[in-house]
């Protein structure tokens, strides 16, 4: 596991809002360009990545990659404008969410 440092030195946090609570949730996002894709198959899944800074080989880079809100389970990509921005339009998540079920 990560110490607190070792997370600020390869991410940057990024605070998203819940579009059903409302409250804040912080996410530690990997800062670009830190890792990359050093092998890939056919359909450009990573298989193995290269890592930017040093001593960090061990480190999944997608663990990185999703935030879920502990509240209410809000769960998207990190990098989705759509997920970051949710909070500015509830009802539009709200349906979106009951279509699902």
């Amino acid at each position: 596991m990560l110490t607190e440092q070792e997370i600020q030195h390869i991410c940057r946090r990024s605070e998203i809002s819940s579009p059903i609570y409302g409250e804040e949730n912080s996410y530690p996002r990997l800062k670009r360009y830190i890792s990359r894709a050093a092998d890939a198959q056919g359909d450009g899944h990573p298989l193995m990545y290269r890592w930017g800074k040093a001593d960090f080989d061990t480190v999944d880079p997608e663990q990185f990659l999703f935030g879920s809100c502990s509240r209410c389970g809000f769960t998207g990509a990190l990098d989705a404008a759509d997920y970051r921005q949710a909070a500015k339009d509830p009802d539009r998540y709200k349906s979106h969410l009951a279509t699902q079920f």
